[in-house]
């Protein structure tokens, strides 16, 4: 049985196996990080300007994990939407 390739990610510098889905997230936010972190900066520079390295990487951090518990939750939620819709039948 032949392993997977693994690749160090530039990105977040994890080696993951060749995976699709990774490779598409990264895409993905390479093209958020290009296109709408412009218009972000411009709207937040004044509320960030005066935090430290570190509370600036805390909210960061925070902003970026509430933001990807929320869309889990939410998938999470619709899956057993579905679920209990299909038992329902």
């Amino acid at each position: 049985m032949e392993e997977p390739n693994k690749e160090v990610c530039p990105s977040c510098n994890e080696v993951h196996e060749e995976d699709e889905l990774h490779a598409l997230s990264v895409m993905t936010a390479d093209s958020m990080v290009k296109e709408v972190f412009p218009k972000f900066w411009n709207d937040a520079k004044n509320q960030v300007k005066d935090l430290g390295k570190k509370e600036l990487a805390e909210e960061m951090f925070r902003s970026g994990a509430i933001n990807m518990l929320y869309g889990y939750m939410k998938l999470m939620n619709k899956i057993s939407d579905r679920q209990d819709k299909k038992e329902e039948k």
